[in-house]
């Protein structure tokens, strides 16, 4: 189930959506939150990301160096160097040391490409104003920017893990728990150098790593 949204404030497990969360949970489904898009400062998750029983998602980038083509995404890393991947700077923090408050898991959030709506108010659409090229940055070709644009943000990388969740599923005939969906997502991560687990949770998203995990 993915939540691509929040709130702020503190946990609280007798909110009504995390009662909600965790009775899909304890019927068999697989929750995932949004961490959040207030970083760089600590505790600033969403708090419907916190709890035990969903999955909290965090947002980071697969650095690549610039390509004359536009063949590739990539993103800029402001200390210069390129290093990949790494978090977003946006990207939701919980609290050092803290066992509860942190995210579980990073994917990709970055620049991250689809399908736009054709009317209405759209975020990033290709009339609205951007810090960034959509051609460039986000390898969008001119005859394609009506259809396609390119947002940033936890929400966007929410999506990546649930669709690693179904790939699990698939794997598995169907048979994991929620609690054995994390587990394989969270244990097969990719380290993240210079993050701790209070920042990025168990590391980078690997989807053949946790696909692998529970082949039988």
């Amino acid at each position: 189930m993915n939540n691509s949204w929040g709130t702020s404030g503190a946990f609280d497990p007798k909110d009504p959506i995390n009662k909600a969360s965790k009775t899909a949970h304890d019927h068999g489904i697989t929750v995932v939150f949004a961490a959040g898009n207030d970083g760089p400062d600590q505790n600033t998750l969403n708090p419907y990301s916190v709890a035990p029983w969903v999955i909290g998602v965090a947002a980071g980038c697969k650095l690549v160096s610039p390509d004359p083509t536009n063949s590739a995404i990539h993103c800029d890393d402001p200390t210069g160097q390129n290093r990949a991947p790494i978090l977003a700077d946006f990207s939701s923090r919980g609290i050092p040391g803290d066992r509860l408050y942190h995210p579980d898991i990073t994917a990709p959030g970055v620049h991250i490409v689809s399908t736009r709506a054709s009317t209405g108010t759209v975020l990033n659409a290709d009339d609205a104003p951007h810090d960034f090229d959509l051609t460039s940055s986000c390898a969008i070709s001119q005859a394609n920017l009506p259809y396609y644009t390119c947002a940033s943000g936890t929400s966007m990388a929410t999506p990546h893990v649930v669709g690693v969740v179904a790939l699990l599923q698939d794997a598995a005939g169907g048979k994991l728990t929620p609690d054995q969906v994390a587990n394989a997502i969270t244990g097969n991560a990719r380290p993240l150098p210079g993050f701790a687990l209070w920042e990025v949770g168990a590391g980078y998203l690997d989807a053949l790593a946790a696909v692998q995990s529970v082949k039988p």
